[in-house]
């Protein structure tokens, strides 16, 4: 069983990353499935659309196998990070 976590994190004064993140319950290990940007204006489409790929993403594959898994939250992101701004 997963614990779902949104981390956000103010990118500039019209842009926010929320950080879709797991914790898994049997371990207590993290992971960062996704991320999603949001900019203003904001559009009611483009918050249903990031919900729906979140949900796509974890059916699609289970986080337990997608993902790399960390002991902390501030290290998933970290991680995260780290993969993609590549």
């Amino acid at each position: 069983m997963l614990k779902s976590h949104e981390v956000w994190k103010a990118i500039d004064s019209h842009t926010l990353a929320i950080y879709f993140c797991f914790e898994d319950l049997n371990s207590g290990n993290y992971c960062v499935q996704n991320v999603e940007f949001f900019r203003l204006p904001l559009t009611q489409e483009y918050q249903l659309n990031a919900l729906k790929n979140t949900i796509e993403l974890f059916i699609e594959e289970s986080p337990l196998s997608r993902c790399e898994w960390l002991p902390s939250l501030e290290e998933a992101i970290k991680l995260h990070d780290k993969i993609f701004e590549s």
